[in-house]
């Protein structure tokens, strides 16, 4: 109501005199894309993918492909010397301390 009672000329000058109000009026956008930044960071921490980040610029320092799940656990089974001793036992048919009978 003020307003209307001067003769007032608005002007606006985007990325100069008005710089609060322009970088204001784009953080929502910023956010979004900050959000989307964020949902890709967890997903590469879910593939053991590491991101390095120096200054304000990122950059792939290493990228680290492995095999699926049950691949691993096999690969890992391989140097388990519990499983090899099981696994020698049970070809024997021998009992093992809990009492178990391991057939062939």
């Amino acid at each position: 109501e003020l307003l209307k009672n001067y003769d007032t000329n608005i002007q606006y000058h985007p990325g100069k005199a008005n710089v609060v109000a322009d970088t204001l009026s784009r953080k929502s956008g910023m956010m979004a894309g900050l959000k989307v930044e964020e949902e890709i960071i967890r997903d590469l921490e879910q593939l053991d993918i590491e991101l390095y980040v120096r200054g304000q610029h990122g950059y792939w320092a290493s990228l680290r492909i492995e095999p699926d799940l049950i691949s691993r656990i096999k690969e890992a089974q391989k140097e388990d010397s519990k499983i090899w001793t099981i696994g020698y036992h049970r070809l024997r048919g021998d009992m093992i301390p809990s009492g178990l009978l391991w057939i062939v």
